[in-house]
């Protein structure tokens, strides 16, 4: 019995690079599959935080139909396939400094605020994220109420136009 397991360690040890199981992936892809984690924490998949998630990829990685796609696919396979998070963080804490390591919590509370409201599990996730990937507490905050606040704003101004456009209808 020892000899099996010997062997097994052996070959799960001692494989080519070719025949290794995990896959080597970028900041694109370890940010992509964070932010489809951010619209599924709270089980719920609304349609505006899928629009909101495709446009934010294809806007932030200036991609094509097919490409924001193939990487959205891509994305939840990968998430779906993860144990941790720390598994995309650490990519990210490589491959990004501060600011763009910011720039990707902005992100994700863009994604989870975009049906108007931030769930607990949603708030858990991306205060966990931003530790891992070394933003701090203010920094987090700070950014959570720019989202918040820049859609007030855009809302406000959604509702000016509505009513512009009424009067002169009239």
């Amino acid at each position: 019995m020892f000899s099996e397991f010997l062997a097994y360690l052996k070959a799960s040890l001692f494989r080519s690079p070719e025949e290794k199981t995990f896959e080597v992936i970028g900041a694109q892809e370890a940010t992509v599959a964070l932010l489809v984690h951010a619209i599924t924490a709270d089980s719920v998949v609304m349609p505006g935080e899928g629009d909101r998630l495709r446009h934010l990829v294809q806007q932030e990685y200036e991609l094509n139909d097919s490409q924001t796609d193939q990487l959205i696919n891509h994305a939840y396979e990968l998430e779906a396939e993860a144990v941790d998070f720390y598994t995309f963080t650490k990519v990210l804490t490589k491959a990004l400094n501060q600011e763009e390591r910011q720039h990707v919590v902005g992100m994700l509370w863009e994604l989870v605020y975009a049906d108007g409201e931030i769930h607990e599990f949603e708030d858990n996730f991306v205060w966990r994220i931003a530790e891992l990937l070394s933003v701090s507490s203010r920094d987090r905050l700070r950014l959570k109420r720019g989202v918040i606040q820049g859609a007030e704003t855009k809302a406000t101004e959604n509702e000016e136009d509505s009513v512009t456009k009424t009067e002169k209808e009239a």
